[in-house]
């Protein structure tokens, strides 16, 4: 994706300036995501990751050519590891009334 593309749609468009404003973590200092508007991967939302949205010259401008694009961590992928290691602790954890102790 490119820069300030924060719902990863191949367009930079109003729908991700809402995104980076609905995140309400701009100069917040907490820890942001790609999708909350931290485009430069130092983890919060400042006025350099809007910066980098509005340098890339694509706002409302259609499909973004490839060679605007960065690499962007697959968002599920965290979320997905979080909840297996979650789940293999609550299950291992729980004691099976069938099972003889």
């Amino acid at each position: 994706a490119a820069p300030g593309d924060a719902n990863l749609d191949g367009l930079i468009d109003v729908l991700d300036a809402a995104s980076l404003t609905g995140s309400a973590l701009y100069d917040a200092g907490q820890s942001a995501s790609w999708s909350a508007g931290d485009f430069n991967y130092d983890g919060i939302v400042d006025i350099l990751d809007v910066s980098e949205a509005i340098g890339t010259g694509l706002f409302d401008a259609g499909s973004y050519p490839a060679a605007s694009l960065v690499a962007v961590p697959e968002p599920a992928t965290t979320w997905m590891a979080a909840l297996g290691i979650v789940g293999a602790a609550v299950l291992g954890g729980r004691r099976r009334p069938w099972a003889k102790p």
